[in-house]
C-alpha cells in the first residue's frame, strides 16, 4: 500500500513535497504535530470514533476532516474544516481557501483544542459511560 501511494505522489510529480512517516512514539507524534498548522482526516469508511482527529484536535492542530461515521462529531463550524468524502478535489478547495488565513487557522486550532479536551477526553468519555449505565439501571 505504501509502495502505491509513494507511486502516486511520484506520478503527481510532488517527490518531496509528501512525506510518509511512518509509526511515531507519542514523544515524537507530539513533536510532528507542533511543526504543522494543518492536519487531514481522510476517512472514506465509517468507522465508530476516529481518534486521529481527536489526537489532531488535541495536539492543537487545525483539523480538515471528511466527517464520516463518528468522526462526524468532532467538529462543529468553529472547530475544524470539512470536506466531501472520497473528493480530492474538495479537500483541495478547503486546503486552498484556508492556507492563507493563518488568522483563521489558529483560531480553529484553539477552538478544536479546547472541544477535544472538553468533549473527547478519557474522563469525559467514562462520566458520560458511567452517567448511562446508571440510567440504565435505574430505568
Amino acid at each position: 500500500y505504501k509502495s502505491r501511494l509513494q507511486a502516486i505522489v511520484e506520478d503527481a510529480g510532488m517527490h518531496g513535497l509528501i512525506n510518509f512517516v511512518g509509526q511515531l512514539d507519542r514523544k515524537r507524534l507530539s513533536r510532528f504535530w507542533e511543526l504543522h498548522h494543518l492536519g487531514v482526516f481522510p476517512s472514506i469508511h465509517p468507522e465508530a470514533f476516529g481518534i486521529v482527529g481527536a489526537e489532531i484536535m488535541a495536539s492543537g492542530v487545525a483539523l480538515i476532516t471528511s466527517g464520516v461515521g463518528g468522526s462526524s462529531e468532532l467538529i462543529d463550524h468553529n472547530s475544524g474544516f470539512r470536506f466531501k468524502a472520497d473528493s480530492p478535489d474538495d479537500l483541495s478547495n478547503v486546503i486552498k481557501s484556508v492556507i492563507n488565513k493563518p488568522d483563521l487557522i489558529a483560531r480553529v486550532a484553539r477552538n478544536g483544542k479546547e472541544r477535544a479536551h472538553t468533549m473527547f477526553s478519557v474522563i469525559r468519555s467514562a462520566e458520560k459511560i458511567q452517567k448511562f449505565f446508571l440510567k440504565a439501571r435505574t430505568s
